[in-house]
Order: structure tokens, then C-alpha cells, then sequence
């Protein structure tokens, strides 16, 4: 699709009906994302300068600028087929082997994806930024974990697009850019420390301070991101239309209905497969109402 005012001479991110991109978390439902950008950006030319990611949202906003989504897709399907469970007894593990599988397959996906080759990339590309979130220095690293999860289940409770309980428990949004990553490493644990939910994934530390998933500050951080023109908001669950922020230059996309997968199934292939093609179906539904979006817009 043509964008009008294009001409020979423009870039993509020139000509982006986007300049930034807010891909919210939400474990394997953000295979959805995956699915949508598949259709809507090719066919509507979204090319975002900026790209802000939090927990998973962050390892799919990097797929999405780096233009990875068919390898990681079937990477993840390849490695979830091979894991027949979401938890194994201490009986059933080899050596030290963990309880959950979770941080061997997404950090395994994300350090043979994410190497200095991808991150040079992604500097040049794009102002990638990932949120992590951070208990106050009172809290202490306990007490931060417990009330984490406590924030977490509020939010969930409430289903707000813009959760509130970890602000109100005391934490505190860090955004990192990929251009503070010296190597790949760099990048891999910044993301894995959005992502961290305990006991899924270890606890981490980043720079001598306990860090959790950056979703218990706010799981679609849009409002963290200074844009100098319109930004896609990305989400992984249905919401009602009251419960996002109208905002001139703001578009929020969704799943048409609850996703197939819940967000921690590392066990099943097919789920993450249906997942991304309801994000198919729905950006072409987008894409056939895009005048009336580019109408709001503007």
C-alpha cells in the first residue's frame, strides 16, 4: 500500500504512519503481535522509529525490528513440541535441572537470536527500549517479590490496559535502551530481567538491585515513551474500550477474543501456532478499517 506523500526519496520510517511502537507483555499471547505485525505492516508500511517493549513484549518488538518473526515463531513451536511439561517433580529432573523449563527455551531462544550481529542491527535500525521494574530501595528484595506478586494478581484482577497496584507498592519504572548493551549478553539479560516472574524464571539483579517483570509497573507502558508522532500500541488481551487512554496520536490494537494459549505454556505447539494466525485474521480486519484509523490519527 502506497502512503500519500511518499515519494522515491523516502525512507520507510519517513513515510511510517507509526513513529513508535509500545508491544505490551503477556508470555505466549504475544505471539499474537507476531501475527498481526506479519500482515498490517507490510500492507500499511509501519516502519516505527522508536519501539518500547515490556516482559515478553520486549523479546517481540526486538523480533519485529530485527524482521525475525518467522525464525523465532518456529524455533519456539520446535522447542515447546520438545517440552512435555510446564513443571517437572523432583523426580522427574536430571542433575540440577530446574523445576520449569522457562528460562532454557526463552533465554535459549533469545541468546541464539539475539547474538552482536542482531544487536549492531537493532542500534542501527531502530531506538529499541525495554522497562524493567525495580521494588523501592525499602523494600528489599523479599518483601519487593512478594508484594510483585501481589501487584501482578491486582492487576490481572482489574484488567486495566495501564496497571496502577505497582506504582501504588512502591515501584519504580527503569527504561533501558539497546544503546546502553555493550555485547548481546547485555541485551538477552535486559530482556529476561523484564520477563522476570519468580519461580518461572530466577530472581535477577541489575546493577546490584533486584529487578522484576516490568509489567507490574504498567503492562502496555505507552505513556513512558516521548514520541514525536503517532504511536501503536500493541496488547495481548481483550479490553474493554474505557479502559485505554484516548489520546490523540494513540492507536491500541487487540486480540478480537481471548487467545488460545495462556501466557507461561511452553507444552504445545499448536496453541502458539492459532494464537499468531488470530493475529493474522485480525490485521486484516485492521487493515480494512485503516482509513477510518488514519482518519483519527489525523
Amino acid at each position: 500500500m502506497e502512503h500519500e506523500g511518499s515519494g522515491p526519496g523516502d525512507s520507510p520510517q519517513d513515510t511510517s504512519p507509526y513513529t513508535a511502537a509500545v508491544f505490551a507483555g503477556g508470555g505466549c499471547r504475544c505471539f499474537w503481535q507476531l501475527g498481526f505485525w506479519s500482515v498490517a505492516a507490510p500492507q500499511l508500511g509501519f516502519a516505527p522509529r522508536q519501539v518500547l517493549g515490556v516482559s515478553a513484549g520486549a523479546a517481540f518488538g526486538a523480533t519485529v525490528a530485527l524482521g525475525l518473526i518467522d525464525d523465532v515463531l518456529e524455533d519456539f513451536k520446535s522447542r515447546v513440541d520438545a517440552n512435555p511439561s510446564n513443571y517437572r517433580r523432583r523426580r522427574e529432573r536430571l542433575g540440577d535441572e530446574p523445576a520449569f523449563p522457562h528460562e532454557r527455551i526463552y533465554g535459549g531462544i533469545l541468546r541464539d537470536h539475539l547474538d552482536q550481529a542482531a544487536l549492531a542491527r537493532l542500534k542501527r535500525s531502530v531506538e529499541f527500549s525495554v522497562v524493567i521494574a525495580q521494588p523501592h530501595r525499602w523494600l528489599g528484595a523479599r518483601r519487593g517479590l512478594a508484594l510483585a506478586v501481589a501487584a501482578m494478581v491486582l492487576n490481572q484482577k482489574e484488567r486495566l490496559v495501564h496497571a496502577r497496584w505497582g506504582y501504588r507498592f512502591g515501584f519504580e519504572p527503569v527504561m533501558v535502551s539497546a544503546d546502553e548493551c555493550e555485547d548481546a549478553g547485555d541485551l538477552v539479560s535486559l530482556i529476561l530481567q523484564s520477563s522476570c516472574v519468580p519461580p518461572l524464571l530466577p530472581y535477577y539483579r541489575r546493577a546490584g538491585r533486584p529487578v522484576l517483570d516490568g509489567g507490574v509497573i504498567d503492562n502496555a507502558p505507552a505513556d513512558l515513551i516521548e514520541a514525536d508522532g503517532p504511536t501503536l500500541v500493541l496488547l495481548t488481551y481483550p479490553h474493554e474500550e474505557t479502559n485505554r487512554k484516548r489520546m490523540p496520536g494513540r492507536t491500541y490494537v487487540q486480540p478480537s477474543g481471548p487467545t488460545p494459549i495462556s501466557r507461561w505454556d511452553y507444552t504445545n505447539p499448536e496453541l502458539v501456532q492459532q494464537t499468531y494466525d488470530i493475529g493474522r485474521r485480525d490485521a486484516e480486519a485492521f487493515v480494512r478499517r485503516w482509513d477510518e484509523v488514519r482518519d483519527e490519527l489525523a
